[in-house]
């Protein structure tokens, strides 16, 4: 009998080693998508945070100086205006912003429940006792689905316009600096 030798075909092993292989690249493949729509979520939240912050920043400057919502409270006086001394990751803030809006009264569309909370410091700039410019930093911050708080911080500063015509030089230049 006479042995025939073709080696046209792959062996049982060769196929097994070329399947483990494709394997573990579609598992790699597969892990990186997962990577790639948890990154897209936060960018999501991201995005939509800053639009309701910077929504809440043009409304503030749309105020009156004067106005109840631009009061400095009870952090305003001597708190750093980007929140930096309050635990952002805590259920409930302290100490507590000047001014918060939650849902449903941000009037925001969403699927994530957005808080929002704004603190206003009162600033003479000149030193004529006379407040110049009012600092805002308005917070956004909303709960992933994994629990941890996300936030976002936007600042801003509103001249006192009725300084302004006194010194205009000197005040719109000391209130464009801020």
């Amino acid at each position: 009998m006479k042995r025939v030798n073709n080696h046209n075909g792959f062996s049982l092993l060769e196929v097994m080693v070329s399947v483990a292989i494709f394997a573990v690249g579609i598992l790699a493949l597969f892990s990186t998508v997962e990577i790639s729509a948890v990154s897209n979520a936060i960018g999501d939240g991201t995005t939509e945070a800053m639009s309701f912050a910077q929504s809440r920043v043009s409304f503030l400057q749309g105020l009156a100086f004067n106005d109840s919502l631009l009061n400095s409270g009870s952090m305003g006086a001597g708190t750093d205006f980007t929140f930096g001394t309050i635990n952002l990751q805590s259920d409930t803030l302290s100490p507590v912003p000047d001014h918060t809006l939650t849902p449903p009264e941000t009037g925001m569309e969403s699927n994530r429940n957005y808080e929002v909370y704004w603190n206003v410091r009162n600033e003479d700039i000149d030193g004529d006792n006379i407040f110049d410019v009012k600092r805002i930093a308005v917070l956004v911050r909303w709960r992933e689905a994994g629990g941890r708080f996300r936030s976002i911080i936007v600042g801003t500063a509103k001249c006192n316009p009725a300084l302004l015509p006194s010194n205009l030089t000197n005040k719109v230049l000391m209130c464009d600096q801020w």
